[in-house]
C-alpha cells in the first residue's frame, strides 16, 4: 500500500497522487490519496461498492455516457481527492434525493397525531410550569429559600425515578402505553388542584413535589415511545420535531399568562389550577386513543371523489 499523504479533505489542494490515473471505482486509492482512517474501512467493501455500481447499472468512465464522461473530466481537472471521493460514489447523489425533510407537514392531516400533538402541548405546559412556580410558592406560604431548595430538590430526584421505573413498567407492557401517559398526567393534574387547598405544611408541599416529580416523570418517560405507536417508526423523527416545536411555542405563551394570572389573583392558586386543568384535558386526550384510531381509520379509507366523473 502507498505511503502518500497529503492531509485532510478540507484541504482540498491538488492532490499529489495518482488516483485521478486510476479506476475511481476502486476504493483502495482513497486511503492510499488521504492517509485518512476514516476511508480505511472501504478498501474491505471494494467488491461491494463495484457491486452496488452495477446494480444501479453506472458506466465507468471508459464508456461513452455522457454525464459519467464529464463527471469523470471535471474530476481529471481538479485533480482534488474531494473530487476522487465523489466520483467513487456517484450513486450518493441520487440517494441525497430522497433525504426526508426535517418538518413534513402533511403528518398533520393525521387525526391520531393531531390528538398526540394537542395532548402533549397541553400536557407539556401544565408539567413544566409546575415545577418552575414550586420555589416562588413556598417562598410565598413563607417558608425559606432553603426550605424551597430542600422541596425543589425532592421533587427532581423523584422525577429521576419516576423516568427510570416509568421506563421499566412500560417495556412490561401489563397496560398500553398511552393509558399509562393518561393516568401519570391525570394523578399530577389532581395533585396540581388540591395541593393549594389542603393545609399549607411543609410536609404536604413535600408530597405535593414527590407526586408532581415522580408521576410527572413517568409520563415524560412515555411520550416518544407512545409517538412510535400512534405514527409508526418511519415517521417518528418528523412528527416529533413537530411537536416539540408546538410544546415549545405553546408553552412560551402560556407562561406569560400564567404569569398575568399570578398578578392578577395575587398567588399562585389559580396557576396551579389552569395547569391542573390542562393536564386534565391531556389525559383526556390520551384516552381517547381508540376514538381518534377510528377516525384516521374512516379518514383513510374514506372514498375520494374523481373530478373526471363529475
Amino acid at each position: 500500500m502507498s505511503n502518500i499523504n497529503i492531509g485532510s479533505l478540507s484541504s482540498l489542494g491538488k492532490c499529489e497522487c495518482s488516483c485521478h490515473k486510476v479506476n475511481p471505482y476502486n476504493t483502495e486509492h482513497i486511503y492510499d490519496s488521504t492517509g485518512s482512517l476514516y476511508f480505511a474501512p472501504m478498501q474491505e467493501t471494494n467488491n461491494s461498492i463495484k457491486e452496488l455500481v452495477v446494480s444501479q447499472q453506472i458506466t465507468t468512465p471508459d464508456d461513452t455516457h455522457d454525464d459519467t464522461l464529464s463527471e469523470t473530466a471535471s474530476f481529471k481537472e481538479s485533480g482534488t481527492c474531494f473530487e476522487a471521493f465523489r466520483a467513487s460514489f456517484p450513486c450518493c447523489g441520487t440517494s441525497l434525493q430522497h433525504i426526508k425533510p426535517l418538518f413534513e407537514f402533511s403528518i398533520l392531516r393525521n387525526i391520531l397525531f393531531i390528538f398526540y400533538l394537542l395532548g402533549v402541548m397541553l400536557g407539556n405546559a401544565g408539567y413544566v410550569n409546575s415545577f418552575i412556580f414550586l420555589p416562588p410558592y413556598v417562598l410565598e406560604l413563607g417558608y425559606s429559600k432553603s426550605n424551597a431548595s430542600q422541596i425543589l430538590m425532592i421533587g427532581g430526584f423523584a422525577d429521576l425515578v419516576g423516568r427510570l421505573f416509568g421506563g421499566w413498567f412500560g417495556d412490561l407492557n401489563i397496560v398500553k402505553k398511552h393509558n399509562l401517559m393518561a393516568g401519570c398526567i391525570m394523578v399530577v393534574s389532581f395533585t396540581n388542584i388540591a395541593g393549594p387547598v389542603l393545609p399549607a405544611g411543609f410536609y404536604t408541599l413535600i408530597i405535593m413535589s414527590i407526586s408532581i416529580g415522580f408521576f410527572g416523570g413517568f409520563y415524560v418517560s412515555l411520550i416518544v415511545v407512545v409517538l412510535i405507536e400512534y405514527i409508526g417508526l418511519l415517521k417518528m423523527p418528523s412528527a416529533f420535531a413537530l411537536a416539540v416545536t408546538f410544546m415549545g411555542a405553546f408553552n412560551a405563551v402560556f407562561q406569560l399568562f400564567l404569569g398575568f394570572l399570578r398578578d392578577t389573583t395575587g398567588g399562585y392558586a389559580a396557576v396551579y389550577a389552569v395547569c391542573g386543568l390542562f393536564m386534565f384535558m391531556c389525559a383526556s386526550l390520551f384516552f381517547c386513543e381508540p376514538i381518534a384510531r377510528r377516525l384516521e381509520k374512516w379518514r383513510q379509507n374514506k372514498p375520494t371523489t374523481n373530478p373526471a366523473t363529475c
